[in-house]
């Protein structure tokens, strides 16, 4: 009944203030969470000589996919999960099914092609590896881990290529080297606090305006006095 008697601007300020509030609230009580990077530089080393010169810079893009799928395999992420120097999701696990915390962990790392200034894009491919987890630490071991993993794959690859690949089939050994170690994260990256908190206000004014739109379509405007509306 109070609110029938306030204006337009009294009552987006009141809802406004309220909604700043219970948006601050959320966004403090959202738990934060750090993501760490590192960039990793991938370049052919040897040549098969049925290939011609372009062929393997063309294809390290599909080069780092199949590593890529190799390094995120359920069986690696799960030697991730269960490795006594990172002791990641502790909350998650025995809780959940393993599958589920798997599933999440993929979730959590990005793994995205760089772009190469100049003529070194032609001889050369780089990716980053992110991974946004709760704990700063946690988040940069684990990159360092996953770029471990990746070296593996690129060793177990050189391998292939010496011995002529599975089946004979042609190969390209690559090295793999580190351009951006991976960093130790400061502030967190989710969530957007100042974000959440302007959202809240902005809920709150628009809310007044709805109220605001009903009271005029129910014939519910404040009451004014008669001098006034004659005035």
């Amino acid at each position: 009944m109070q609110f029938k008697k306030w204006s337009f601007l009294k009552l987006a300020i009141a809802l406004g203030l309220a909604g700043l509030v219970v948006g601050s609230t959320f966004a403090w009580l959202l738990p934060s969470e750090y993501m760490s990077k590192a960039t990793l530089l991938m370049t052919p080393v040897t040549l098969n000589a049925s290939d011609d010169d372009q062929t393997p810079f063309n294809h390290l893009n599909d080069m780092i996919q199949q590593m890529e799928t190799g390094t995120l395999s359920q069986t690696s992420i799960e030697r991730l999960i269960n490795d006594p120097t990172l002791r990641l999701y502790p909350d998650l696990l025995g809780k959940v099914p393993l599958e589920d915390v798997i599933e999440d962990m993929k979730n959590s790392i990005q793994i995205n092609f760089v772009t190469l200034p100049g003529p070194q894009r032609k001889r050369a491919t780089a990716f980053d590896i992110k991974f946004i987890y709760p704990d700063p630490v946690l988040a940069q071991k684990t990159v360092n881990a996953l770029i471990a993993a990746f070296m593996e794959q690129a060793n177990y690859r050189a391998v292939e290529a010496s011995n002529g690949g599975p089946g004979r089939t042609p190969l390209t050994a690559v090295k793999l080297d580190v351009l951006d170690s991976a960093n130790l994260p400061h502030r967190p990256t989710k969530p957007n606090r100042p974000k959440i908190v302007a959202l809240g206000f902005f809920a709150g004014v628009l809310l007044a305006a709805v109220i605001s739109l009903f009271r005029r379509r129910w014939n519910l405007e404040p009451e004014y006095p008669a001098n006034v509306l004659q005035g």
